[in-house]
Parts: C-alpha cells; sequence; structure tokens
C-alpha cells in the first residue's frame, strides 16, 4: 500500500458472510495488524472514521478487509445523511419502564428464535416474543398519542386515523452475536400493509451491551447497501424511534460481554399499518 494515497473506501469481511462498508478515513495499517495478529474469543476493539462512524466489534469477528482507490471527481460512497426517522427520547416513565423490563425478564423462556418470510436463517439471529398482554397495550396507547408528531415522514399522513388493532407489537432481544441484515419490514404480501416502523429501546443497565446499531439507508437504496447514503441510529435506552417501513434498514452486530439474557439489547419494536394487522 502507498504511503501517498488513502483508500476511498474500506468493506470489513466479517465472520458469517457479512460485509460492512466504513465511510471516510479509516486506519487502515491498525485493521491489518489486528488481522496479521493471532487473537482470542473474548475481548472487542473499535473502529472510528473522519465521517463520525464508530463500530465496536468481537476481536475474532473481523477476518479480512477489502480497500478500494477510486477517482476523487466520483461521489463519495457510504455519506450519512440527514435523519430520516423521528426520535423520541424518555418515552416511558420510569414506572413503566421498569415494568416493560421485568415483564419481558420474566418471559424469558418464551421467547423463541425470529424468523424471516423467505425462511433464511442466516439473514437474522436474535429471539422474540411475539406477544404480551400487558405490554402490547402500553405501546398501542402511547403511539397513538405521539402520532400527530410523526408529519414529516413519508406515509405519516397516511396513518393519522389509525386505532389500536392498527399497531403491531412484539419484543425482541438480540443476545451475544445477534444482527439482522439489510431488509425492509413491507416488501411481501404479508407485509406489504406496514407503513411505519417503531422500535424502542430499553436495557437492565447502562452498556450492558455493545454495538447493536440501527442502520438506515436512503430511498432508493439496493438490497445490497452498496453506494448508499445512510444514518446510524443508537440503541439509546428509554428512547423510541419511527421510520417508514419500506425503508432499508439492519441491525448491525451486538456484543454482550457477560452472555445474560437480561443484558442483551431489547426492543419493543412493530409497525403501523393500513388496515388491520395479521395475528
Amino acid at each position: 500500500m502507498s504511503d501517498a494515497s488513502s483508500p476511498s473506501a474500506v468493506t470489513l469481511v466479517l465472520s458469517g458472510g457479512h460485509l460492512l462498508r466504513l465511510a471516510g478515513d479509516v486506519d487502515v495499517q491498525a485493521l491489518i495488524q489486528h488481522l496479521r495478529e493471532p487473537v482470542s474469543e473474548s475481548g472487542v476493539f473499535e473502529i472510528e472514521s473522519s465521517r463520525s462512524e464508530r463500530l465496536i466489534l468481537r476481536r475474532s469477528a473481523l477476518i479480512g478487509l477489502v480497500t478500494s482507490y477510486e477517482d476523487q471527481d466520483r461521489p463519495e460512497i457510504d455519506q450519512q445523511i440527514g435523519e430520516p426517522f423521528h426520535r423520541i427520547e424518555g418515552f416511558l416513565s420510569p414506572q413503566e419502564h421498569k415494568a416493560v423490563l421485568e415483564r419481558a425478564l420474566s418471559r424469558e423462556a418464551e421467547f423463541e428464535a425470529s424468523v424471516v418470510v423467505t425462511g433464511d436463517k442466516s439473514v437474522r439471529k436474535s429471539v422474540v416474543l411475539h406477544s404480551d398482554e400487558m405490554i402490547a397495550p402500553i405501546f398501542r396507547r402511547k403511539i397513538l398519542e405521539v402520532l400527530p408528531q410523526l408529519t414529516g415522514l413519508a406515509g405519516a399522513m397516511s396513518i393519522q386515523s389509525t386505532d389500536q388493532d392498527d399497531i403491531e407489537c412484539q419484543v425482541t432481544a438480540h443476545l451475544d452475536g445477534g444482527y439482522f441484515q439489510i431488509h425492509n419490514d413491507s416488501g411481501s404480501k404479508e407485509t406489504a400493509t406496514r407503513l411505519m416502523t417503531f422500535v424502542y429501546y430499553f436495557a437492565s443497565k447502562p452498556d450492558s451491551f455493545l454495538g447493536g446499531e440501527l442502520k438506515i439507508y436512503e430511498s432508493g437504496a439496493d438490497k445490497t447497501g452498496h453506494r448508499a447514503n445512510f444514518v446510524l441510529v443508537q440503541p439509546t435506552d428509554n428512547t423510541i424511534v419511527f421510520f417508514p417501513s419500506g425503508a432499508l434498514h439492519e441491525v448491525l452486530p451486538t456484543y454482550v460481554p457477560s452472555k445474560k439474557f437480561s443484558d442483551s439489547r431489547f426492543t419493543v419494536n412493530g409497525w403501523i399499518r393500513r388496515g388491520h394487522p395479521r395475528m
């Protein structure tokens, strides 16, 4: 590699066949040195780019590196974009947050492996509680209350007259190594009536997990995310985000150092539909 030039793009090759393209300058030499040295299964390391991306990986997760050099006149790739989502911090009261957390933890044995419509088990790794008679009513009520705040999002005007039966909820836990590759939430016959996706983050304690950012791509991106602009959403406790269900997005790998279920990346996530959801 020439010291006189820097790569215009760096793609990380991760275990499990995942590719992650970074925007801006990164310390390529440090990454190469990491690949050359034997690493243990434990521990993590951090990658930062000049465009404020911050990525935390298990030390054994990085298995390769692809750099490319392009003409300076070509458009920059993977630039972050303006927020294509609506965020509300402190969404639940402290009492509600505690109740939701305790309820999710009490039903640990009832969570089951996530699946996708295509049946491809490599796309998603998490566990799901598909319904809960205590958690769902809380979120359906509160989501109806905040719908007027979503007027700036694509498709939001179509859902202003919705009712609680049009709001679909589930509880998801990303345990150690969990992820969800790039997808949208309304691309099949079963999901075509989804207009808006919501993701509420809650955690048992600060810093119980690493990673797990939500990566939302700009409109018009293809399903590889290649050369697409994006924004990263941090999984902040007691925060909910809304975005159009047709937007491509993914959940980056999550690492739970303790390996405990209680320390997982928890979400109450779901969809606001046009008409009544399938149950």
